[in-house]
Protein backbone atom coordinates (compact mmCIF):
# COMPACT_ATOMS: atom_id res chain seq x y z
CA UNK A 1 0.00 0.00 0.00
CA UNK A 2 2.84 2.34 0.87
CA UNK A 3 3.96 2.24 -2.95
CA UNK A 4 0.18 3.62 -4.18
CA UNK A 5 1.30 6.71 -1.57
CA UNK A 6 4.52 6.82 -3.35
CA UNK A 7 2.91 7.00 -6.93
CA UNK A 8 -0.13 8.86 -6.06
CA UNK A 9 -1.57 10.60 -8.99
CA UNK A 10 -4.69 11.58 -9.80
CA UNK A 11 -5.90 10.09 -12.97
CA UNK A 12 -9.34 11.47 -14.73
CA UNK A 13 -9.17 12.33 -18.00
CA UNK A 14 -7.72 9.92 -20.85
CA UNK A 15 -6.90 13.17 -22.97
CA UNK A 16 -4.01 13.90 -20.36
CA UNK A 17 -2.05 11.34 -21.10
CA UNK A 18 0.13 9.50 -23.42
CA UNK A 19 -0.54 6.48 -25.26
CA UNK A 20 1.90 4.66 -27.59
CA UNK A 21 -1.41 2.64 -29.69
CA UNK A 22 -4.80 2.95 -30.45
CA UNK A 23 -5.44 -0.06 -28.75
CA UNK A 24 -4.04 1.01 -25.42
CA UNK A 25 -5.61 4.05 -25.41
CA UNK A 26 -9.18 2.34 -26.15
CA UNK A 27 -8.18 0.14 -23.35
CA UNK A 28 -7.51 3.00 -20.89
CA UNK A 29 -10.48 4.80 -21.60
CA UNK A 30 -13.09 1.94 -20.75
CA UNK A 31 -10.80 1.12 -17.42
CA UNK A 32 -11.44 5.02 -16.72
CA UNK A 33 -14.92 4.71 -17.63
CA UNK A 34 -15.30 1.33 -15.05
CA UNK A 35 -13.70 3.66 -12.56
CA UNK A 36 -16.74 5.71 -11.20
CA UNK A 37 -18.89 2.35 -10.90
CA UNK A 38 -16.26 0.65 -9.34
CA UNK A 39 -15.51 3.80 -6.99
CA UNK A 40 -19.61 4.24 -6.03
CA UNK A 41 -20.00 0.03 -5.62
CA UNK A 42 -17.29 0.49 -2.78
CA UNK A 43 -18.23 3.73 -1.21
CA UNK A 44 -21.60 1.56 -1.00
CA UNK A 45 -20.40 -1.26 0.46
CA UNK A 46 -17.45 0.03 3.06
CA UNK A 47 -19.29 3.78 3.53
CA UNK A 48 -20.09 2.94 7.26
CA UNK A 49 -16.38 1.41 7.79
CA UNK A 50 -15.01 4.14 5.54
CA UNK A 51 -17.03 7.15 7.63
CA UNK A 52 -16.00 5.52 11.15
CA UNK A 53 -12.36 5.26 9.74
CA UNK A 54 -11.94 8.63 8.78
CA UNK A 55 -13.18 10.52 12.02
CA UNK A 56 -10.67 7.46 14.00
CA UNK A 57 -8.40 8.84 11.95
CA UNK A 58 -9.10 12.52 12.15
CA UNK A 59 -8.49 12.52 15.66
CA UNK A 60 -5.48 10.28 16.25
CA UNK A 61 -3.76 11.76 13.34
CA UNK A 62 -5.33 14.80 11.82
CA UNK A 63 -6.71 15.67 8.76
CA UNK A 64 -6.47 13.33 5.96
CA UNK A 65 -7.53 10.50 3.48
CA UNK A 66 -9.29 7.07 3.70
CA UNK A 67 -7.08 5.30 1.13
CA UNK A 68 -8.03 1.92 -0.78
CA UNK A 69 -7.66 0.20 -3.86
CA UNK A 70 -10.77 -2.08 -2.68
CA UNK A 71 -8.73 -4.72 -0.75
CA UNK A 72 -6.86 -2.59 2.03
CA UNK A 73 -8.64 0.44 3.49
CA UNK A 74 -5.70 2.75 5.39
CA UNK A 75 -5.96 6.58 6.70
CA UNK A 76 -3.25 8.49 5.38
CA UNK A 77 -2.50 11.92 7.31
CA UNK A 78 -1.91 14.88 5.27
CA UNK A 79 1.73 15.14 6.26
CA UNK A 80 2.22 12.10 4.61
CA UNK A 81 0.69 13.52 1.09
CA UNK A 82 2.92 16.74 1.64
CA UNK A 83 6.03 14.15 1.98
CA UNK A 84 5.09 12.24 -1.18
CA UNK A 85 4.84 14.94 -3.33
CA UNK A 86 7.23 14.57 -6.69
CA UNK A 87 7.27 16.02 -10.04
CA UNK A 88 6.08 13.27 -11.28
CA UNK A 89 2.82 13.96 -9.60
CA UNK A 90 2.73 17.08 -8.40
CA UNK A 91 -0.42 17.57 -9.64
CA UNK A 92 -2.16 14.26 -8.48
CA UNK A 93 -0.97 15.34 -4.91
CA UNK A 94 -2.36 18.72 -5.44
CA UNK A 95 -5.69 17.69 -5.88
CA UNK A 96 -5.82 15.40 -3.02
CA UNK A 97 -4.56 18.45 -0.39
CA UNK A 98 -6.46 20.87 -1.73
CA UNK A 99 -9.73 17.72 -1.56
CA UNK A 100 -8.08 17.25 2.03
CA UNK A 101 -7.93 20.82 3.10
CA UNK A 102 -11.19 22.24 2.14
CA UNK A 103 -13.43 18.92 3.53
CA UNK A 104 -15.74 19.42 6.80
CA UNK A 105 -14.44 16.33 8.86
CA UNK A 106 -17.28 16.21 11.23
CA UNK A 107 -19.75 15.83 8.50
CA UNK A 108 -17.45 14.66 5.18
CA UNK A 109 -14.55 12.74 4.72
CA UNK A 110 -11.85 12.49 1.39
CA UNK A 111 -11.25 9.40 0.08
CA UNK A 112 -8.43 8.15 -2.36
CA UNK A 113 -9.49 5.12 -4.39
CA UNK A 114 -7.81 2.83 -6.84
CA UNK A 115 -9.43 0.72 -9.76
CA UNK A 116 -7.98 -0.72 -12.45
CA UNK A 117 -4.96 1.54 -12.52
CA UNK A 118 -7.37 4.42 -12.22
CA UNK A 119 -7.02 6.61 -8.88
CA UNK A 120 -9.44 9.76 -7.88
CA UNK A 121 -9.79 11.64 -5.06
CA UNK A 122 -13.39 12.78 -4.16
CA UNK A 123 -15.26 14.22 -0.89
CA UNK A 124 -17.93 11.88 0.83
CA UNK A 125 -21.40 13.73 2.59
CA UNK A 126 -22.38 10.66 4.43
CA UNK A 127 -26.16 10.35 5.53
CA UNK A 128 -24.47 9.94 8.89
CA UNK A 129 -21.85 11.95 9.83
CA UNK A 130 -18.28 10.46 10.70
CA UNK A 131 -17.94 11.16 14.44
CA UNK A 132 -21.66 9.41 14.65
CA UNK A 133 -20.54 6.47 13.24
CA UNK A 134 -17.39 6.27 15.03
CA UNK A 135 -19.48 5.79 18.03
CA UNK A 136 -20.95 2.92 16.88
CA UNK A 137 -20.06 -0.14 19.01
CA UNK A 138 -17.94 -1.96 15.98
CA UNK A 139 -15.72 1.13 16.13
CA UNK A 140 -15.16 1.45 19.73
CA UNK A 141 -11.25 1.58 20.88
CA UNK A 142 -10.88 0.25 17.09
CA UNK A 143 -7.55 1.47 16.03
CA UNK A 144 -7.15 2.82 12.70
CA UNK A 145 -4.69 1.40 10.16
CA UNK A 146 -2.64 3.66 8.81
CA UNK A 147 0.56 3.16 6.13
CA UNK A 148 2.87 3.81 9.24
CA UNK A 149 1.61 0.32 10.62
CA UNK A 150 1.64 -1.66 7.18
CA UNK A 151 5.83 -0.49 7.40
CA UNK A 152 6.51 -1.99 10.44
Amino acid sequence: MFGLLRSLSFLYLAESFFFPTNILRHRQIITMRAWPEDYKAFVKEKGLELAGMSWVGFESMGQGAVVSDGDQILYVDKAKFLNSKDAADEQGVDAILQRIQSYNPKTQFVIVYTSNGVQGADVVTPSIPPPRVASLPQFKDRPVASVDDKLK
